[in-house]
């Protein structure tokens, strides 16, 4: 009998250190991607920060050219080249927003799997680690303005800005109708490439932060 309790308490031993090294495991890539997605949050507001001063200088630069140069070189800037480099920019930016909302995800993942282990369950007043579960559930209880004007209005810049470029270079500038058009078309045609990514996206990013 002394024997069984000695070897019951040898596998207790053993299963607590398994779980320790279990945890110690888990809260090491916890640390990793928490911190990669702080960092891709701060690659987010870079690219904002860069974007708006980059389009205020081209836009400078643009009517220099536009004054110094012929007419037609300003227009193919504001109808095609502005907008090219803001559709491009605007890509990597939304790519890093996905990114972000997937390591959230993960991050939910490693909170439900800490608290499994510890045998807690997983709400406010028991749970070793809540912290995106109730960023989630805090969420909730706002509307969706609320939630996500940061996003609304960093994607409504990164949509605006090259139709309000594309209208200096049309309306404004001017030039041959032939250069007109055909800058105008490659720029519609780039543009509704870029609605579809943004579409593409959005479908993923939700996708994502719908999970529980």
């Amino acid at each position: 009998m002394r024997k069984k309790h000695i070897y019951l308490g040898e596998v207790r031993k053993k299963d607590e250190m398994k779980i320790r090294l279990i945890l110690d495991s888990i809260l090491a890539e916890y640390k990793e991607v928490k911190a990669e997605s702080i960092h891709k949050l701060q690659i987010q507001i870079t690219i904002i920060s860069l974007y708006i001063t980059i389009f205020g200088v081209l836009l400078t630069l643009g009517f220099q050219q536009h004054i110094l140069s012929s007419i037609i070189h300003s227009m193919y800037f504001y109808c095609l080249i502005f907008p090219v480099i803001s559709i491009s920019i605007s890509v990597i930016w939304i790519d890093q927003v996905y990114r972000q909302i997937k390591l959230s995800s993960y991050i939910l993942l490693i909170e439900k799997k800490v608290n499994e282990l510890l045998g807690v369950n997983n709400n406010i007043d028991e749970a070793a680690m809540f912290w995106e579960q109730w960023l989630r559930n805090d969420r909730e209880d706002k509307n969706f303005i609320h939630n996500y004007s940061f996003y609304c209005i960093c994607l409504g810049i990164f949509l605006l800005f090259p139709l309000v470029s594309w209208f200096c270079g049309y309306f404004i500038i001017g030039g041959e109708y032939n250069s007109l058009l055909m800058s105008s078309i490659l720029f519609f045609g780039s543009y509704l490439i870029f609605i579809c990514f943004i579409i593409f996206y959005l479908l993923l990013i939700f996708k994502y932060h719908g999970n529980k």
